[in-house]
């Protein structure tokens, strides 16, 4: 961790020039001018640490987390998170896409077939025989556990 951590937030850093929006004000002046972002030295996102203390086996064993934080008369935050092993990066996103329309549509569980998930892995190429290796290890980890299940 002693260079993962100063890697990311230097990486964050970098990767926000980019991306200033993030990190500007909003001005909106008066009609007819139209808003803009205003980027100040020293504007920055929060960058915060925190170290678990509790066992490493209790965080994995949910395959996807959702935390809502409140602010009274402001709005929330969503984090979200979820483990490799049910989804690559663009199938969450399709997820959380999907989870959006449902919620906006106050229920109505008709997904656009551009986002709905396949789980037909047939498809997928494997020239680095990683499905293998991958299964490989998880089979000589839960070995030694006699039938563990991953809940």
């Amino acid at each position: 961790m002693e260079t993962t951590i100063p890697s990311l937030k230097s990486s964050l850093s970098l990767t926000l020039r980019y991306f200033y929006p993030f990190v500007s004000s909003l001005i909106v002046p008066p009609a007819p001018q139209k808003p803009y972002f205003l980027f100040d030295e020293g504007n920055s996102v929060p960058f915060t640490v925190v170290q678990f203390s509790g066992h490493f086996n209790d965080v994995i064993r949910d395959r996807a987390k959702v935390q809502v934080t409140l602010f009274p008369n402001q709005g929330i935050c969503i984090g979200v998170g979820f483990d490799h092993v049910v989804a690559d990066g663009k199938s969450f996103l399709d997820f959380i896409k999907s989870w959006a329309v449902v919620c906006r549509s106050k229920g109505v569980t008709r997904i656009d077939k551009f986002l709905m998930p396949s789980f037909n892995s047939d498809s997928t190429e494997d020239p680095f025989e990683l499905e293998s290796k991958q299964l490989q290890k998880w089979q000589d980890h839960y070995s030694r556990d006699k039938g563990h299940v991953l809940e």
